[in-house]
């Protein structure tokens, strides 16, 4: 799946699945990707174009599962999870659009904006989420974040937070926190957030309702897109366009 059809990897997939022999079904608006799957005859599931590949989030997914349904690959209740979940959006949407203190998302952009945020997820559950939310504040905000999983963090990066005291002090810790984190994780959690509680400029838990691991997962993905979009609001940036990748692509694609 590349949204686009010409990203690097996703073309490099696409070769390694092609010497592994695999059944190959791709995912796409066009490019590359879409020309080599339809000249070798491979089915493709054509999405709609003219969006930025991060806001296409569902073009993508739902595609997939609609594909993983008909193979019989997932059951109806996932489908069901699924649909309760974009209900649970639906109405979170009119919260977190909302230029108000009463949105958390735009709450906690007005605590973060104006620092560096690390994210910090659990690795069994949101540290995926957290690699989600790094991601939008850099395009949607134009703004460095970062983010790392315990327990990994525990064995290394904890033992950072000593020197260079004014670059930490500039620093806001989000921990994404979901019900279904590991017990040890979670008293891992706590006990580092007390290690390094005075170091920061400011922690931050965030965790979001739903009955089911899919609305919660959802759910917080769509607070991190609106907390990336009111963090650019907060800078004054456009959220869409992303310049740095564009010029990386076109001097890329120069020396292929």
């Amino acid at each position: 799946s590349s949204y686009s059809g010409n990203t690097e990897e996703s073309l490099s997939s696409f070769k390694e699945a092609q010497i592994k022999k695999a059944k190959i079904i791709a995912i796409s608006t066009g490019g590359a990707l879409s020309k080599q799957v339809e000249e070798l005859g491979l089915d493709i599931i054509t999405i709609p174009k003219g969006l930025q590949p991060r806001a296409a989030l569902a073009l993508s997914f739902v595609p997939m599962i609609y594909l993983l349904k008909t193979l019989k690959l997932i059951t109806s209740k996932t489908i069901n999870d699924l649909t309760n979940a974009i209900n649970l959006i639906d109405t979170k949407r009119e919260v977190y659009n909302k230029e108000i203190n009463e949105n958390p998302a735009y709450y906690l952009a007005n605590k973060i904006y104006k620092s560096l945020p690390i994210i910090y997820g659990e690795n069994e559950s949101t540290a995926i989420l957290a690699v989600r939310w790094k991601g939008q504040l850099s395009e949607n905000a134009k703004m460095l974040a970062y983010h790392n999983e315990l327990p990994e963090m525990n064995h290394n990066e904890i033992v950072g937070w000593e020197n260079n005291s004014n670059l930490i002090n500039k620093i806001s810790i989000i921990w994404l926190k979901d019900k279904d984190d590991h017990p040890r994780t979670t008293i891992r959690q706590a006990s580092t957030k007390k290690i390094i509680n005075n170091l920061a400029a400011r922690h931050e838990i965030v965790s979001v309702e739903g009955t089911t691991k899919v609305d919660r997962y959802l759910n917080m993905i769509h607070m991190g897109d609106w907390l990336s979009f009111w963090c650019a609001i907060l800078h004054g940036s456009d959220p869409t366009p992303v310049y740095k990748i564009d010029k990386l692509k076109e001097i890329l694609s120069k020396k292929s």
